[in-house]
């Protein structure tokens, strides 16, 4: 069932992003389970929130928005399967940015569950991290007509 909802999703042009996405582009580095959630993001438009609500997705009550990169509007999770949804205010700029990282450095720097993590480093540090590094390749990969809250 969680399946359908994803080719739903991506019918209507949401993204695949995450951990699934790395898996798409670097099969022999990067291995997923079944159990893996869906990360996907889409832009912040009315007619994304329909679809979104119309599938059962429901906005996250995030109180720490500080570990928000400057594209992320919201966080919707799915009420039954383990499927996210991230709201964002420019896709074309986050899609450049999110394509531009290679096996190496998703793995080594952003991948939460990467198998090579420093597990030492608490969760909110790590976060700040990810939302640093993402905020600097939105700057490399902006172009002139990208509104960027910088």
């Amino acid at each position: 069932m969680s399946k359908d909802i994803c080719d739903i999703l991506r019918d209507h042009g949401f993204r695949l992003g995450g951990s699934r996405r790395m898996a798409e582009k670097y099969p022999d580095r990067i291995k997923v389970g079944v159990d893996t959630d869906w990360d996907f993001y889409c832009e912040n438009t009315v007619n994304n929130h329909l679809i979104m609500r119309a599938l059962g997705f429901e906005k996250i009550d995030a109180k720490n928005r500080s570990y928000f990169d400057n594209l992320l509007i919201d966080i919707y999770n799915h009420q039954r399967f383990d499927i996210q949804i991230l709201t964002r205010c420019n896709i074309e700029c986050y899609s450049r940015a999110f394509e531009s990282i290679d096996a190496d450095t998703f793995i080594g720097r952003l991948w939460k569950s990467s198998p090579t993590r420093d597990q030492s480093i608490p969760k909110e540090i790590f976060s700040s991290m990810v939302r640093d590094h993402f905020n600097v390749l939105f700057q490399k990969y902006a172009s002139a007509n990208d509104s960027i809250p910088f």
